[in-house]
């Protein structure tokens, strides 16, 4: 009775730092949001999703994690809505509470699970939001995460934290925000949600974008899916830089909240 017991206690224990981690990072990120620079934007990433096939010979934890299959990873970029961009009339005071938020959605074939990859996507992510002239006032950007390996990784965190990225993606990396394992990233949840719900509807009524079955396909069916804020594109990701394939992707508007 008394090493199960002892079991208890540790799992208690090892509950209750989770917890107290949980809201520690809860404030920090609500302080990040709340103190949000016009020069700034908060970007959220994660490792969206991978297309698997319905049978495998290999069990998760051989092939999930590391496997190059069709993958997407996502970024979600917050930064306020300026002054010129307001009706007429709007208080200052609510000014403050309106945010533009745009979700990119990189679609590959050969992208892995690792830190490398993750390094060039989220690059390549804000290559491509500093590419649109509206987004020319912005200097700094702070990354957020989970505590996934792919965004803890030394060679994520050297090359985003010490080495300079502006002259890759015109913007400087401010700091990078962790929350606990699977948590603090809801804008990106939720848009990964509905994306996956509308790709499976898809799938099921058949016609055009029921095929998911190359990064190309899959791009085609988000688009169709037509959700507001987002923008998708296929890449192909190197350990070096990630090549976005040619062709122009559909750009559905952005969603101020």
């Amino acid at each position: 009775m008394l090493p199960r017991l002892e079991e208890y206690s540790a799992n208690l224990d090892i509950y209750a730092s989770h917890k107290l981690q949980d809201g520690h990072q809860s404030f920090a990120f609500a302080d990040v949001m709340r103190n949000l620079g016009e020069s700034e934007a908060l970007c959220l990433i994660d490792y969206g999703a991978k297309s698997k096939p319905a049978k495998t010979t290999s069990t998760q934890n051989e092939g999930y994690g590391n496997a190059a299959r069709i993958s997407r990873h996502t970024a979600t970029i917050v930064q306020r809505v300026l002054r010129e961009d307001v009706q007429v009339g709007t208080s200052e005071e609510d000014r403050q509470e309106m945010f533009n938020v745009l979700t990119y959605n990189i679609v590959a074939n050969n992208a892995n699970q690792c830190s490398d990859h993750a390094l060039q996507v989220v690059k390549a992510t804000l290559k491509l939001h500093m590419s649109n002239p509206k987004n020319e006032h912005l200097s700094d950007a702070i990354l957020w995460s989970d505590m996934a390996g792919d965004y803890t990784g030394t060679a994520f965190l050297y090359s985003m934290l010490i080495l300079d990225t502006n002259q890759s993606t015109n913007i400087n990396i401010r700091m990078h925000g962790h929350s606990i394992p699977g948590e603090g990233k809801a804008m990106n949840d939720m848009k990964n949600g509905i994306m996956n719900q509308r790709l499976k509807r898809l799938r099921r009524t058949g016609g055009v974008g029921s095929s998911q079955q190359t990064a190309a396909e899959c791009v085609m069916a988000m688009d169709i899916a037509n959700m507001s804020g987002v923008v998708n594109k296929e890449g192909i990701v190197a350990t070096n830089d990630v090549t976005m394939a040619p062709g122009q992707s559909h750009v559905a508007r952005s969603s101020m909240q």
